[in-house]
């Protein structure tokens, strides 16, 4: 599995370094997390290659986390997106989101394709509407909205009601 990335190790870093510079520092949060996602990427694969573990389990904790990768990615860097309505995804972009095409369904796909492209330029087409959604979801891919989701869902574990 090959882990794509939009912007290298090098450029992560210096949005790191650079983030203390500015009045805001999502920037570089987004970076830290960024990088956490291709740590436990390099991790899964090497898991899924030693003896004795499970490879399909590991082999599919690291596409999903490619995937992730991914989206997290182009959400944070303001490109809108297409994706497969699928539990991931939608975790991800909000049940809201308008970008979404049923798994498998390439008529779906080509149709919001259309779409984009015949609405490019309008302040109020399919692309505006994405990029806005994209950038009302960013600030939950920072690590503190991340580390809080995750003290949530513990304390419920710990505490049903």
């Amino acid at each position: 599995m090959h882990l794509q990335k939009r912007f290298s190790d090098q450029e992560l870093e210096q949005i790191v370094e650079e983030a203390t510079i500015y009045m805001c520092a999502c920037p570089g949060q987004v970076a830290v997390q960024l990088r956490s996602l291709r740590e436990l990427h390099r991790y899964q694969s090497k898991c899924e290659i030693e003896p004795g573990n499970d490879r399909e389990v590991h082999r599919t904790i690291g596409e999903a986390t490619m995937r992730a990768h991914v989206l997290m990615e182009a959400v944070c860097s303001g490109t809108p997106v297409l994706a497969s309505r699928i539990a991931g995804n939608v975790g991800m972009l909000g049940a809201d989101y308008a970008g979404y095409f049923e798994p498998g369904n390439a008529a779906q796909l080509a149709t919001l394709l259309r779409e984009a492209r015949a609405t490019q330029t309008q302040p109020s087409g399919l692309l505006a509407q994405l990029a806005a959604q994209c950038a009302l979801r960013a600030p939950l891919f920072a690590p503190t909205a991340e580390q809080q989701a995750l003290l949530n869902l513990v304390q419920s574990l710990h505490h049903p009601h």
